[in-house]
């Protein structure tokens, strides 16, 4: 009679370019230390699996990404991390790249930061850089001053959601399907919601969405007091890249008004990506793979590749770190 382990799915619907589908989130398998290295696992993920017909999972750990493979998912590899420094003094005389595992960084990077600490100049290098980041974002996202910034309330504009969502979808591959009900689900905005939501808007219709969560108070250890803001979601119309750089600007703004040093996203899209590199996002390794199983039999016709998928970091509740 004792519960030795369980494992929760989050219903969503997917989006395959032409229609949408039922599909679940495969989310939080935890067995009692006791029992784990055993059959608990394996017996809790097999009997969710075969009550879902479509189904994704983001794991990290090695062995999560065996079970999951072992049920027949797809592991379409490790989804893209961007930060984009803020305040690059306070990240280089804080943060311990060692530490934080951070992968694709040259070998000489952390003994130039130590050098750099002790001599005083990595405290010059990040007044320049910072500066220099900051100059060339804005110049880059100039075409875009047109397209209106401001802040965006989701409950009172709730059918602006489904109608930007009806309106843009079309250019979307295979995602979860980003419409109203969804998005202020996910990402409630009352008061001690952790989200910021903010938009752009041609004339008076909306262009575009971006969700940012705000730094946490007490912080990750590893981080040493640098504050993080992380965006989370991001919806634009994909034939206007000036809306989606108006809205990086909107979110570069509201992280600086959060006092953040940095903001961190991850996603997988080509469209986004291309956006985030002309922003100063800096690409950084990813550890967090996305893995993907359907079984539904239908005609659904959902990515293959990681780069057919529009994959963000609120995307399964992911966004929970920082």
């Amino acid at each position: 009679g004792q519960v030795l382990g369980y494992v929760t799915t989050i219903p969503i619907r997917m989006w395959d370019g032409r229609r949408d589908w039922p599909a679940y989130w495969i989310k939080g398998l935890m067995v009692l230390p006791e029992y784990r290295n055993g059959p608990i696992g394996y017996a809790l993920m097999k009997t969710a699996v075969a009550r879902l017909p479509r189904s994704g999972g983001l794991a990290v750990a090695s062995p999560a990404r065996r079970l999951f493979g072992a049920l027949g998912y797809a592991d379409l590899g490790a989804i893209p991390n961007y930060v984009r420094p803020l305040d690059p003094g306070r990240m280089l005389g804080r943060l311990n790249f060692e530490s934080l595992g951070i992968g694709g960084l040259p070998r000489w990077v952390p003994g130039a930061v130590k050098f750099g600490r002790a001599t005083g100049l990595a405290a010059l290098a990040g007044l320049v850089g910072g500066a220099a980041f900051r100059g060339l974002a804005a110049a880059r996202r100039w075409r875009g001053r047109a397209v209106r910034r401001m802040s965006f309330d989701p409950k009172r504009n709730r059918h602006e959601l489904d109608e930007l969502w009806q309106r843009v979808r079309g250019r979307f591959s295979s995602g979860v399907v980003r419409d109203g009900a969804y998005l202020t689900s996910r990402y409630p905005a009352e008061a001690g919601s952790p989200y910021a939501w903010m938009a752009v808007r041609d004339g008076e219709r909306l262009a575009g969405i971006a969700v940012l969560r705000r730094p946490r108070a007490d912080g990750d250890p590893r981080l040493h007091g640098v504050r993080v803001a992380t965006l989370v979601d991001v919806i634009y119309d994909l034939a206007r890249p000036t809306a989606g750089l108006a809205l990086l600007g909107a979110v570069e703004s509201a992280a600086r008004a959060l006092e953040a040093d940095a903001i961190l996203t991850t996603c997988s899209a080509p469209e986004l990506t291309s956006l985030l590199r002309r922003q100063c996002y800096l690409p950084i390794s990813g550890n967090v793979h996305f893995l993907f199983r359907d079984v539904a039999g239908d005609d659904a016709a959902l990515g293959s590749t990681l780069a057919d998928w529009w994959l963000t970091r609120g995307d399964g509740h992911s966004d929970e770190v920082f």
